[in-house]
């Protein structure tokens, strides 16, 4: 029986030792500072009093240990959240101007348009022969009402109105791509590898 508590004893200094040691010192301070007349001490005895206050301290130690690791390893986490978003924004940058490399010059007129006019639709007889209207764009089928500019995609420019009563399609960017292009330009000056 004794040997067992003997080996528990080892076992928590073997852990706590440092810890042990530090709660010895605020407990000789209470003490200290505690008046002979003190009703909890006279009533308790010097021993109980002593080891109360260890404990306690002992407690108090720990959970301050407990809480400085949780906040280390709380930073820890939200900086390695922040350098593989970080990490995965410029990824998908990477892409981006890599499919952007990937297209026509043609292509890239339109994705210029789309980024100099803040995204403003882009209007078309047909929609079949444009890759990237159908991969970056969303699209609708419309009735012209007069107003609307038929985009050259050879010049990348609006050119005459369309007749009012024709059946037209209307192109624009899908928002993560023109948000994704406008944060390239604004952070990296390009919107490709090249340009």
């Amino acid at each position: 029986m004794f040997d067992k508590i003997i080996d528990i004893i080892k076992a928590f200094f073997e852990k706590y030792f440092i810890q042990a040691l530090i709660a010895i010192v605020p407990t000789i301070l209470i003490y200290y500072f505690t008046p002979d007349n003190f009703s909890f001490l006279t009533k308790i005895g010097k021993e109980l009093y002593l080891i109360f206050f260890y404990v306690l301290n002992f407690l108090i130690i720990l959970f301050l240990i407990f809480l400085f690791k949780a906040i280390k390893n709380k930073l820890y986490s939200v900086k390695r959240k922040k350098q593989y978003s970080k990490d995965k924004e410029y990824e998908n940058i990477k892409d981006l101007w890599n499919y952007i490399d990937s297209l026509e010059a043609m292509d890239k007129k339109i994705v210029e348009h789309f980024i100099k006019n803040n995204n403003s639709p882009i209007y078309l007889y047909d929609n079949s022969y444009i890759k990237v209207l159908h991969e970056l764009c969303n699209s609708s089928q419309i009735i012209s009402d007069g107003t609307q500019k038929f985009f050259n995609i050879v010049d990348g420019k609006e050119e005459h109105y369309i007749d009012k009563g024709v059946h037209i399609y209307q192109f624009k960017l899908n928002e993560d791509a023109y948000n994704l292009l406008n944060y390239s330009l604004k952070k990296y000056k390009k919107i490709s590898n090249f340009s």
